[in-house]
């Protein structure tokens, strides 16, 4: 993470809201798109990911129960009288409200009384107690911590049963509106936990707060409006991309190039942030500071040491700047096993007489040589281990591959095997592979 001052760029829609600076990827159509080719348009914000893609195999909770224990939290209050007295009770008017509590209560076989209640200021109609009793109240009680809050391990549900869940809040406290359910609390803790819930699970929501005016709640208070659109959104609404002067703005770096944002209450899958440019660029005093005082090192800030990969490079985060990326990389190679293997990153590095490879080039090729120390060798210019589908360049058209390279080092001998990885198929290790139906860009 670091900060700077930027170019900035607002992005607003009904369902979003980022300031980003004009050097940030947003994800579009569910690729990475550098955001200062888009200024200045328009787009459908159905193209833009509000949710993650849930593959949650959900919560050990029957339908009914999530459907009760909503029905507690939404409309019910708990009534403690002592460490053993409990009460859940429900005041209601509406007629279509108390035959569905009713019946879901009469199909889990849990005895309730039914009564009377008098009316309020708010009472137009008349208004009736149900209430469970005993031992039940405190089973269901404890399943709630004796709290009217939402369960956490709600978080995992899965799509079904984030379904049923919307399903009860439209019995209960929300209302659908066209085609998005709207719920409103005046808890912001509540409102927090719900725009997780439905994020995790694949639903886009939003959240708006308002002051009450009239209605259900205090007047005056603070009230916390979910939008809920469990149908997607829609396609017809459109995301506008400005320019926005110039402030500052935090560099985030995330394993899987993506991050989760949000920004009045609106919440959106956005891209990655390219901090090890920005700390060329614009700190590069910060880069000292890792460097020497915290021991980061370039491989770190990169994410390699997971995948098993080596780094190598002479230089330090202390040494970079953008003037000097190109020198760097010139001096940058590694001689293996006593001189027998050679890699860099140009391909004027074969001059050295010694076989070997570079690599980050757009296509693969070899040089053949000789020497009395090697005998007959190679070089190799490896492809590219870039997307294919590349967004910023006709990448379908670049050379994809790497090189496996079987080295005897005492008699300093090497063997070439390249891994063309350029079309749907490939063999390495007498072994054939093929691409996923996804990463296919071209029928053949």
């Amino acid at each position: 993470i670091a900060a700077r001052e930027s170019n900035l760029v607002s992005i607003q829609g009904n369902m979003h809201d980022e300031l980003v600076s004009d050097n940030h990827h947003i994800v579009l159509d569910g690729k990475r798109t550098p955001i200062k080719y888009l200024i200045g348009t328009s787009i459908s914000q159905d193209r833009f990911l509000y949710a993650a893609d849930s593959k949650s195999k959900g919560v050990e909770i029957s339908d009914n129960w999530i459907r009760i224990l909503t029905w507690i939290v939404t409309d019910a209050t708990l009534v403690r009288k002592s460490e053993t007295q409990r009460r859940i009770q429900w005041k209601l008017s509406r007629q279509d409200k108390i035959d569905n509590l009713e019946a879901l209560l009469q199909s889990e076989g849990i005895h309730y009384t039914k009564r009377k209640a008098n009316f309020s200021t708010h009472n137009v109609l008349q208004p009736w107690y149900i209430c469970i009793h005993g031992t039940k109240a405190r089973e269901i009680c404890g399943m709630l911590n004796d709290i009217k809050t939402y369960p956490q391990k709600w978080l995992n549900f899965n799509k079904n049963q984030v379904q049923i869940f919307i399903d009860t809040l439209h019995q209960t406290d929300g209302r659908v509106h066209f085609n998005h359910t709207i719920l409103s609390t005046s808890k912001k803790e509540e409102s927090e936990f719900l725009l997780r819930l439905f994020f995790n699970t694949g639903v886009p929501a939003k959240v708006t707060v308002k002051t009450q005016r009239k209605g259900a709640f205090k007047e005056g208070s603070t009230i916390y409006c979910l939008e809920i659109y469990e149908k997607g959104v829609y396609n017809r609404n459109y995301v506008s991309i400005k320019e926005a002067g110039r402030g500052n703005v935090i560099a985030i770096q995330m394993p899987h190039q993506t991050l989760v944002t949000r920004r009045n209450g609106k919440t959106v899958v956005t891209g990655n942030c390219r901090l090890l440019k920005h700390l060329a660029e614009a700190t590069p005093a910060l880069m000292v500071v890792l460097s020497d005082l915290h021991g980061f090192t370039v491989s770190k800030l990169l994410g390699l040491e997971q995948f098993e990969m080596n780094y190598i490079a002479r230089s330090d985060l202390a040494a970079w700047s953008e003037k000097d990326i190109t020198k760097e990389l010139r001096k940058n190679y590694m001689m293996l096993y006593d001189k027998s293997l050679l890699f860099g990153h140009y391909p004027d590095m074969r001059n050295m007489g010694i076989p070997g490879a570079s690599g980050h080039h757009h296509k693969h090729l070899v040089w053949s040589a000789y020497s009395p120390v090697y005998g007959p060798y190679e070089w190799h210019q490896t492809g590219c281990g870039h997307v294919r589908e590349a967004s910023y360049c006709a990448g379908e058209k670049w050379g994809n591959g790497f090189l496996l390279v079987h080295c005897d080092t005492h008699r300093k001998r090497s063997q070439f095997e390249y891994i063309d990885l350029s079309h749907e198929m490939c063999m390495m290790g007498g072994k054939f592979y093929q691409r996923l139906p996804e990463e296919i860009i071209h029928d053949q």
